[in-house]
């Protein structure tokens, strides 16, 4: 895979992850345990994106 285009799946996952974290917002709701599992699946994977994103920019 060339450089900008892995740049650009790392772009689009980062995206892909925080648009699914901020569907499980709702204000004033009380959170379930479950919901909280859901959250951190999403936590997850943004810290994942981040951390390959940081890769990807020191390999520059």
């Amino acid at each position: 895979m060339d450089f900008k285009t892995q740049g650009d799946a790392i772009a689009q996952r980062k995206q892909k992850a925080w648009t699914g974290f901020q569907q499980t917002i709702q204000p004033g709701k009380f959170y379930t345990q479950e919901d909280i599992k859901i959250k951190n699946k999403w936590v997850k994977e943004i810290e994942a994106a981040n951390d390959e994103w940081r890769e990807w920019l020191s390999s520059i």
